[in-house]
């Protein structure tokens, strides 16, 4: 089972990073095709796309974990998918109906109004995706899903550039209903079966009830995530925002690795929850993943550091105000990567409640720093480091309430956290050092690659001595960095 688990992380968020280095490539073409206040406005627009992905309300997440604990009965399994499936249809039509006649009475403009007839068709063909890949994720169906991560982003690509070429932000709005429809298509789901509605809304019911707190979790994961967007949407302007937006998608690619493969790994958690016992359990489902998610981050993290003013300046020249940004939440994300593994252990253990209201507290902190740096004058920079501080907060938090969980448990969580904290401090004194001896920005790609390679070096090196000496896992040579997920 282990190795089917490797496989399956690597090719599984292999297909998501082919799709973020796609959506890098698509975050290029939309500032090179529209401008800052058009990308703006779907930036914001985007924010609604996110939360509309909470319209199951649970029931969903109940699939999810209820699934593979009834792989011998399928009665119960199609009651569930149908229930979930046709439940959360009814609330994401009716959201869609409502945004519909909200564009009708609005005295917004055509372009605002034709993005919110978008969202409409979103929050109902997204809906219908959504599930049947969550579906195929509960009972361990990662081939189809991987096939068409693959497709998608190729595709997402062409159509991106053509439509928004000719047709502008409508073309945008065009494309991604477009590959949304395509990919409902390509995965070759059936729809579960109407039964009735009285046994539809009972199951649905039972899986919201199943299901209630990972969503919360996740949706307050979310709003956590997207708090920034909407600060800088409403306060500085869609200009702002435009240049903000490729913070966002940086950050969203840097963390493709810890958060796909916690989508991957969560199945096999509930699995063997019965069969292990808790000190194996976090040791070989939090621990190691965080140790390893520490190491896999510095090393993409500080190469990106130095990548993304270099591109920034010579390709995008006109999204420059956001490489400063950019880079605060590429440090910031390291931080945000290691609370990825928190949540499959905590549901197993019943601790979810009490890791939301840790979210809960860093979002109340975030807000705080947002609304100082902004009526400080900080701008969009100040908004990431506000962003970058909550991250670490969050981070902290959680550790300190699941070191409060386990204090019985046999091994010391103030060791793990120094460790953790080691390779994010040599990161930031590496670069700042490198920069200084470099002499700050090049334009010659030549110095970029050097400033890259001494990074490496490095953090190699530091990686490789201070596994050897960890109680957790295995020493990680210079060989295997590529390999740090096996």
């Amino acid at each position: 089972m282990s190795n089917e688990i490797n496989k399956n992380i690597i090719l599984y968020a292999g297909s998501k990073i082919f799709m973020r280095f796609c959506g890098i490539i698509n975050s290029y073409i939309k500032p090179l095709l529209l401008t800052p206040e058009m990308l703006g406005l779907w930036t914001f627009l985007s924010v609604f796309v996110n939360y509309a992905s909470y319209f199951h309300v649970g029931s969903k997440s109940g699939m999810f974990y209820n699934i593979p604990a009834l792989t011998e009965d399928n009665d119960s399994i199609k009651e569930i998918e149908s229930g979930v499936f046709w439940g959360s249809l009814s609330i994401n039509f009716l959201f869609a109906v409502l945004f519909i006649v909200f564009a009708v009475v609005s005295e917004l403009s055509s372009v605002e109004k034709a993005g919110l007839f978008t969202l409409s068709l979103l929050f109902v063909t997204n809906w219908i995706y959504d599930y049947f890949q969550f579906n195929r994720n509960a009972h361990k169906d990662f081939a189809v899903i991987i096939k068409i991560n693959f497709i998608r982003a190729v595709i997402g690509v062409a159509l991106n550039f053509i439509l928004i070429y000719f047709f502008g932000i409508h073309g945008l709005y065009l494309s991604s209903v477009t590959i949304v429809l395509l990919s409902i298509i390509l995965i070759k789901n059936k729809f579960p079966e109407f039964t009735s509605f009285k046994k539809i809304y009972l199951s649905f019911y039972k899986m919201i009830k199943s299901g209630a707190q990972v969503t919360i979790y996740n949706l307050m994961y979310i709003f956590f995530m997207t708090l920034d967007k909407l600060f800088v949407g409403i306060f500085l302007g869609k200009a702002a925002l435009g240049y903000y937006a490729l913070a966002g998608l940086v950050l969203n690619f840097v963390t493709q690795l810890p958060n796909h493969s916690r989508n991957v790994t969560e199945p096999y958690i509930i699995s063997d929850f019965s069969k292990i016992d808790k000190v194996k359990q976090i040791k070989k489902y939090l621990i190691r993943p965080q140790f390893l998610t520490a190491y896999a981050m510095v090393m993409l993290l500080g190469p990106s550091f130095f990548a993304i003013e270099f591109i920034i300046k010579e390709t995008l020249s006109n999204y420059t105000p956001g490489i400063q940004p950019i880079q605060i939440l590429l440090l910031g994300s390291y931080f945000l990567s290691l609370t990825y593994s928190v949540r499959a252990v905590c549901v197993v253990n019943g601790w979810l409640l009490g890791a939301t209201f840790r979210l809960i507290m860093a979002i109340f902190l975030d807000v705080l720093l947002i609304v100082y740096v902004i009526k400080g004058g900080y701008g969009i920079a100040g908004v990431a480091f506000a962003s970058s501080v909550s991250f670490f907060t969050a981070f902290l938090l959680l550790s300190v309430f699941l070191k409060n969980k386990t204090e019985d448990l046999d091994f010391s969580w103030f060791y793990m956290f120094i460790n953790i904290l080691v390779p994010f401090l040599l990161m930031v004194g590496s670069i700042f050092m490198i920069e200084v001896v470099f002499g700050g920005y090049s334009s010659e790609i030549f110095m970029i690659i050097m400033k890259m390679a001494v990074f490496i070096t490095i953090m190699t090196l530091v990686i490789y001595f201070q596994s050897r000496n960890s109680k957790y896992i295995e020493t990680v040579s210079p060989a295997s960095l590529l390999r740090l997920w096996k």
